[in-house]
């Protein structure tokens, strides 16, 4: 199986009124799967969208796919084709 190149940049997308900064901790993949986690800010939730990196077109992930921890985030994307992905 190829390994899968992923994250030439990544963004997160926070459901707030306002776009707030949002700190990548770590980012990667392996196979199907490519993964991020993110410095989580009080008071704010998640949504995380994913898109093949020469498209404009996002996917958002299942609620069951965005965790958050009590410091951090992480977002698991399934099921990917080889290529590079951007959160």
């Amino acid at each position: 199986m190829k390994k899968l190149f992923l994250m030439s940049f990544m963004m997160m997308l926070c459901a707030v009124s306002s776009h707030a900064a949002v700190t990548i901790i770590e980012q990667g993949g392996w196979f199907e799967s490519a993964y991020v986690t993110w410095q989580k800010t009080a008071g704010l939730e998640y949504n995380v969208y994913v898109s093949p990196a020469t498209s404009e077109s996002w996917t958002q992930l299942d609620d069951e796919l965005v965790r958050e921890y009590p410091s951090y985030g992480r977002a698991d994307a399934l099921g990917l084709k080889a290529g590079s992905y951007k959160f």
